[in-house]
This record gives structure tokens, sequence and C-alpha cells, in this order.
């Protein structure tokens, strides 16, 4: 089962996650894939993008021996 967090717990930086978000304009949830670098600053970044949570895109895909 994928793990996800609330937005206002920070990843990890250098790694691909999936965020959950809102967008006002069409008031639907959506989701796009993020690669964090060091410079952002996740509460600025939370705030601008209406993220509502995340994931790391690792935990999405299929581990080594786990049954498919």
């Amino acid at each position: 089962m994928t793990k996800w967090y609330p937005a206002k717990e920070a990843p990890n930086y250098e790694e691909w996650i999936l965020t959950e978000w809102y967008d006002g304009d069409d008031g639907c949830i959506k989701y796009d894939a993020d690669y964090l670098y060091c410079l952002v600053y996740w509460k600025d970044y939370v705030k601008r993008n209406n993220i509502t949570k995340w994931c790391y895109i690792d935990d999405l895909l299929p581990k080594k021996g786990d049954e498919q």
C-alpha cells in the first residue's frame, strides 16, 4: 500500500514525488510528478501549488521480489 503524506510534512529533497493538488480554477483534484531540489522551500511550494498530500514515486513502483 502506498503511503501518502500530508502536505505539512516535507519530503526528502532530490526525490521524485507525486503531488495531489487542488485546482481552484476548475474545482478539481489533480496530480503531478515533481522533483524537489534543495533550493525549494517546501511550505511556500505547498501554498503556491495548493498541494493537499504527496507520496514518493518509488513507493508506487513494485519492489524486487514483491508479488504483482
